[in-house]
């Protein structure tokens, strides 16, 4: 361990991930999602965010909640600009 190493902070994607392994390899989710495997890989490790549509396609996929799958892009007053946007949220 270097000298001045920081402890590993917490992944906000670690949820990602471990929903990911519950399903399969990132290539099976990538296939299940119709992305590529570096998409799912990007996504997982925190490298790329995803269009609205995708955020509510794998939390559907992944059988949960956005909040619970992208703590990372949805936090506090964000969660209604987001919310207002996708166009799943508008239907009754």
């Amino acid at each position: 361990m270097q000298k001045n190493a920081q402890p590993r902070a917490f992944k906000p994607r670690q949820r990602f991930k471990e929903l990911r392994i519950a399903k399969g390899t990132q290539t099976q989710v990538a296939v299940d999602m119709g992305v590529t495997e570096t998409t799912v890989r990007a996504l997982e490790a925190g490298r790329s965010n995803p269009s609205i549509e995708k955020m509510f396609a794998f939390a559907m996929y992944f059988e949960t909640d956005v909040y619970d799958l992208w703590p990372d892009l949805i936090q506090g007053n964000e969660r209604i600009a987001v919310l207002s946007k996708c166009e799943f949220c508008s239907q009754k």
